[in-house]
């Protein structure tokens, strides 16, 4: 028994060391260019506003009977976008979803994110959406 404990210890010790190993190389390539081009306080700030839309474009069933099969559809594409803040310039970038009611959903709601995030960032002028395949982006540059 203690065989089969330890072996599972060394197993579980050696998957630690896998996963912070991959976790290092994947975060500190990015803090090493934020720290050198930007600032540090810009990467936190981006990941905190990216979690705040994210909750804000969360949409929930209601009562009209809209599919749940598009709002998880809109859901995870909504999980899986990101706003990336720098000094000058700001980008915010959401993957649409393969299916045609979802992707509706969140055409949907472009004009309410875009005044979202110009009243989250009162400093910076946004362009119109762009859309490159499967992605839908807005970009921002500093005014000030």
């Amino acid at each position: 028994m203690t065989k089969v404990l330890g072996l599972i210890s060394n197993t579980m010790d050696g998957m630690i060391v896998i996963s912070v190993a991959t976790l290092l190389i994947l975060v500190v390539p990015e803090l090493v260019l934020r720290i050198v081009h930007d600032s540090l306080a810009n990467w936190f700030y981006s990941i905190w506003v990216s979690f705040r839309l994210r909750k804000f474009l969360i949409k929930q069933a209601d009562h009209e009977g809209e599919g749940t099969f598009k709002l998880q559809q809109h859901n995870k594409a909504i999980r899986k976008s990101i706003i990336d803040v720098r000094e000058k310039k700001i980008t915010y970038i959401v993957k649409l979803p393969n299916g045609v009611q979802a992707q509706k959903l969140i055409l949907e709601t472009k004009e309410i994110l875009r005044e979202e995030i110009s009243s989250c960032f009162p400093d910076y002028t946004f362009s119109n959406y762009e859309r490159y395949k499967h992605w839908m982006r807005i970009e921002g540059t500093k005014i000030r």
